[in-house]
């Protein structure tokens, strides 16, 4: 039982010490080093803002084309009913107009 805590401790001593000794090797960075990676980072972020910016206005245009495009569809149609209509009164009165004045005759 006393080796178990004997091996235990000895092995959390040395994951202590290997993590000392990796945080010891993060900090040698020099301060031109850290300006550099951030200067890394920061480039990184704007071409990222900027793929997005690009991706969300294509989003906007596709969906003001379908709207366009919709609208456009549409309008000659809303367009040609009344004239087809107005037509097909203008013949539904000469008809009964010629009707009408063959009845009388």
């Amino acid at each position: 039982m006393k080796k178990k805590i004997t091996m235990t401790a000895i092995f959390l001593l040395l994951m202590i010490l290997m993590a000392l000794a990796q945080s010891s090797e993060r900090s040698t960075m020099t301060d031109r080093e850290l300006v550099e990676r951030l200067t890394r980072i920061e480039e990184g972020q704007k071409y990222i803002l900027g793929l997005t910016v690009l991706i969300i206005a294509s989003i906007v245009i596709l969906i003001g084309y379908i709207v366009w495009d919709k609208r456009t569809l549409i309008s000659p149609s809303r367009v040609r009913k009344p004239r087809e209509l107005k037509d097909k009164d203008r013949l539904l009165l000469k008809y009964l107009e010629k009707t009408q004045n063959q009845d009388l005759n």
